[in-house]
């Protein structure tokens, strides 16, 4: 998922549909318990996810998933 959605803003490219209503519900559960690593690692679904979770009336009762955007650590020395 985390590939196929490197190029597309919604699941079917630059549509929103009810796909993307279904997967959010159906990912929720998993993202919410994500490390901010974890939610690094799989960029393009965290990105995916935090723009659907805001499109208005989606979230309903799901509690908002935060995603940092600015990095807390650098591989620098």
């Amino acid at each position: 998922l985390n590939s196929y959605l490197e190029d597309k803003v919604y699941l079917t490219g630059y549509n929103f549909t009810l796909a993307d209503i279904l997967l959010y519900y159906g990912l929720h559960r998993f993202i919410v318990d994500l490390t901010v690593q974890e939610k690094e690692k799989y960029l393009n679904v965290s990105r995916w996810f935090c723009h659907i979770q805001h499109c208005p009336g989606i979230r309903q009762h799901l509690s908002s998933v935060v995603f940092i955007k600015n990095r807390l650590y650098t591989n620098s020395q």
